[in-house]
């Protein structure tokens, strides 16, 4: 005769599983995320805090870049912050410190479509501070509609350094890595074209995101 045993499972009852709501840190500066300096002038000091408010807890910040800046170059310096939670989720945020002896009362800012495509579309130039500058469309990708890209669309970060000179550093963005060079291959920078009635700037994307290598023209509307 054949016995057959079967032995069945027991479930601990302890064991059970537990949902959480996500939630991130808040990082807070001490001052502000963008900073306008002269050439030789006095670097900010970067200090922030961090609080998950869903959690009730502090947490300790990360800084790294400060240890770059250069008050004696201009350029766009940027300092990042990071804190991470106790489950794991971090946050990231950075400051921006313009190095530029620009007077503040030139201002570039505006709506400029990219004209060397017929699908181009416009980039949104804001003034964050002195001759300090995000636009929100690097690629002058289409924005609305039929074809819309905006997983394209993030803020990029400048600083016009004279009359006919943009500082636009490699920098992280929502696709990576992302640098520009001018019309000449000179990375890091585009040529400012400015006469009355005609503002207009220039560069091809040399690494990061789908965009391909083409010089783009954009020019203020």
């Amino acid at each position: 005769m054949l016995t057959i045993m079967l032995a069945a499972c027991k479930k601990d009852p302890e064991k059970v599983s537990t949902l959480r709501d996500v939630s991130r840190p808040t990082i807070s500066f001490s001052g502000g995320q963008f900073y306008s300096i002269n050439t030789g002038g006095s670097l900010p000091t970067v200090t922030a805090t961090a609080f998950d408010s869903l959690l009730g807890e502090s947490y300790p910040v990360t800084i790294v870049g400060t240890e770059a800046l250069d008050n004696t170059t201009p350029g766009l310096y940027i300092v990042s912050a990071t804190a991470k939670n106790r489950y794991g989720f971090i946050t990231n945020e950075n400051v921006y410190v313009g190095v530029t002896n620009i007077p503040e009362s030139t201002d570039i800012s505006g709506s400029y479509k990219r004209v060397d495509l017929s699908t181009g579309q416009a980039s949104i130039v804001t003034k964050l501070a002195r001759g300090l500058y995000q636009l929100d469309n690097i690629g002058g990708v289409i924005r609305t509609g039929a074809g819309a890209r905006p997983d394209l669309m993030f803020p990029v970060y400048f600083v016009q350094a004279n009359d006919s000179l943009l500082l636009i550093p490699e920098q992280e963005t929502a696709v990576g890595g992302i640098q520009v060079a001018d019309e000449n291959g000179v990375p890091n920078q585009s040529i400012l074209r400015r006469s009355p009635g005609d503002t207009s700037y220039r560069y091809a994307i040399i690494s990061g995101g789908p965009f391909g290598t083409a010089v783009r023209k954009f020019q203020k509307q």
